[in-house]
């Protein structure tokens, strides 16, 4: 809001898309004894709305978020290297995601932006990964298993990993 004073109502839902400068609430500024005409929150940005933060009749100022919005149609996926591949991640480099609500399916993404430090405490390099078209089912704030390709070996013998058959300590082709 621009205003402080009492949140009077929403004009949007969670999972409502709005668009740059849509009214998404309104607040009146009135205070004991004076009389102001409704203040309109308008969105800032076009988005989806994910979540409401505060209940009508709640007390908002300029600095106080009242609900929150999100651009789904362009996730991003933040992961973390293990400083032995830092060296190994280039921006534009394929990667390979799997999630457990569909651990069938693999979807491809690439590395967008490579972090040029090394977080002290846990020895990693933060990347962000996005996809090309945001696959169908996949939300934000889900967890996901990140393969990244860091070297391929192209004279190397490949077979199915059904091929394989493990008998004790041994394994047959």
């Amino acid at each position: 809001p621009d205003v402080t004073g009492t949140l009077t109502s929403f004009r949007v839902r969670v999972g409502d898309y709005v668009q740059k400068n849509e009214t998404l609430a309104l607040v009146d500024p009135s205070r004991p004894g004076a009389s102001y005409s409704i203040s309109p929150v308008e969105a800032p940005i076009r988005g989806t709305v994910t979540e409401i933060l505060l209940d009508p009749g709640d007390t908002v100022s300029a600095s106080v978020p009242i609900l929150k919005l999100g651009d789904l149609n362009s996730l991003l996926i933040s992961a973390r290297v293990s400083e032995r591949y830092v060296n190994r991640v280039r921006r534009g480099q394929t990667a390979f995601i799997r999630t457990e609500a569909m651990p069938d399916r693999i979807f491809e993404a690439r590395v967008s932006e490579v972090y040029p430090v090394l977080d002290p405490a846990s020895r990693s390099m933060k990347i962000k990964l996005t996809f090309s078209d945001l696959p169908e089912g996949i939300k934000a704030g889900m967890l996901a298993e990140i393969t990244l390709i860091t070297s391929r070996i192209y004279t190397a013998v490949t077979i199915p990993s059904a091929a394989l058959v493990s008998r004790g300590d041994e394994t047959f082709v």
